[in-house]
Formats: structure tokens, sequence, C-alpha cells
């Protein structure tokens, strides 16, 4: 498979080709390249598409419609996606194994099955999550869903943490972050943490919006559900994620500096809280 344009579409020709540069609209490029195993599937007791590509053009608005639509009236009971930009194949396809035998041997679900062997692979779930398009029977719809792991100190609700040397310059000390407090209010979920090695603060609010994180096999899971009206995921980092960092506080004068969530930081909170307060004085009116 060629590499995807983040506007949407493949790259089917290069620079050197005789006709130059040129690019297929997504429908286009999966059709053609399904064809073949469509026949297959349409015979298959069972039949799982993994697209091992990727997901630079997972970003555009469009694309996951545009997938949904075109392989949704075909015979797959699974689509399954990566959501890393740049996929390394070699990061994830060791699962493979793992999960068919759970499928063909033990006849368990597939999507508790990939969760599983994902989960207990530490190369895997930290290099890319998946978006997984999944149904029981061809009649019915494809529930479509992201997960991404979520380990508080790490990934938050599946938001990349900035690492800490790029914040506080100790380079050269394999720092990571400390979990020191974390609550939830204003439909946010708010984090405190500190550096390993010059004890540097980060505050993180996030607004889950759609996202809530599930526990599988010891490891921390967000599960986002799409918009079924949008055909695509509503958490926008933009505007549902507002970071502030400070130096080390010590002392119990300098602890009453620490930022305080004491309304929503985000934009998305601020504007959910608007709009409830107008819901409620409009009943009162």
């Amino acid at each position: 498979m060629t590499e995807a344009d983040p506007r949407g579409g493949w790259w089917i020709s290069s620079e050197k080709s005789r006709s130059g540069t040129g690019q297929t609209e997504e429908k286009k490029f999966i059709r053609y390249h399904v064809k073949e195993l469509t026949l297959l599937a349409t015979d298959a007791v069972t039949s799982r598409m993994f697209m091992l590509s990727c997901a630079t053009n997972m970003f555009n608005l469009s694309t996951l419609g545009v997938i949904y639509d075109t392989l949704s009236s075909r015979p797959w009971h699974s689509i399954v996606l990566p959501t890393t930009p740049a996929l390394i194949v070699n990061e994830i396809v060791d699962i493979l194994p793992e999960l068919f035998v759970h499928l063909y041997y033990f006849g368990a679900g597939f999507k508790s099955s990939l969760l599983r062997v994902w989960a207990k692979s530490t190369s895997a779930r930290v290099h890319t999550g998946f978006i997984i398009m999944d149904r029981q029977h061809f009649n019915d719809s494809l529930a479509v869903s992201k997960f991404e792991y979520a380990a508080h100190s790490i990934r938050p609700y599946g938001f990349q943490l900035p690492l800490p040397e790029s914040l506080c310059g100790c380079w050269g000390q394999n720092a990571d972050w400390k979990l020191r407090h974390m609550s939830s209010n204003f439909g946010e979920s708010f984090y405190f943490l500190r550096s390993s090695c010059c004890a540097r603060e980060l505050h993180v609010a996030i607004f889950k919006d759609r996202r809530t994180t599930i526990k599988k096999h010891g490891t921390t899971i967000m599960q986002e559900d799409w918009d079924e009206s949008k055909k695509n995921f509503t958490f926008d980092p933009s505007r549902m994620v507002h970071m502030v960092q400070s130096p080390a506080r010590r002392g119990a004068q300098l602890e009453t500096q620490r930022p305080q969530h004491e309304g929503p930081w985000t934009l998305a909170g601020r504007e959910a809280r608007e709009q409830i307060a107008s819901s409620v004085a409009a009943t009162m009116v």
C-alpha cells in the first residue's frame, strides 16, 4: 500500500513516473484493493480486514466516513485500522498469531480477543491504538470505536503527554511523569504530575467528551465511540485539552500557588458550562 495524503486520498504515482505525481480518492483506492478479497469474503464463515498502513489520512474529516460507506455494504465482519500516523508494522504483527488462536481455536469474541493480545503487548499498545468497525452479522450496522493506550502518567484518556525533558531540559536522565493527584469535575479530568528529574510540575485538564476509560488485563484503555451523525470522532485536543507547567513548588506557602481546578480549563468545558447555564436560564423564563 502506498503512502497516504493527510488531506485524504492515496499516492499512486511519483514524480519519477511518466505521468508525474498522482493521487486517487479513498473510495477508488479501497475498492481496487479489496475487489478480489471481497469475492473470498462472500463465501467465508467470518471475514475480517486488517489494514497495516499509516493512518496519516485518518485526520482528514471525511476519510473514516468514506471507509465506512465503502466497506459496510460488503461482507466484512470486522475492519481494523491503526491510529498512529506512522505505522511500523513490526511493532504490531506479533500480536496476530495469538489473536488468531483466540478467534479460531478458542472461539472467543473478536473485539475482546484483539484488546486482550494488544493490551498484553507493550510494544504494540505504546506504538498504536486501533479503530475497530465490528458487527456480529452482515445485516447489522458496523459499530465503530477507537481504542488507545491510556496510562494516566503517559497518555491520560489517550492524549500523549509531552516528554518531561522537552519542558525542563534535563536531557539524558530518562525522566518520566509521576502522577500526584487526579480528580474530575466540569466534565473534565484533572491531573497533577511531577517529573522524576527536577520535580517539574505539569497540570493537565482533559474534557472527556465521548471518551471513557476501561481496564483490560491490567491495562488502562481509552474507548471513544464515534458520532454516527458525523461519521467521525469528535475529540479535539485543541479544544479539549489544556496544560499548565510550572517549576517545582515546595513548602506550604508555595503549595497554595498551584493552579486549582475551580472551573473548566478547556474551551470545550467552558462552552459546555455556558450551554448548561443558558438552558437553565431558558427554563426559568
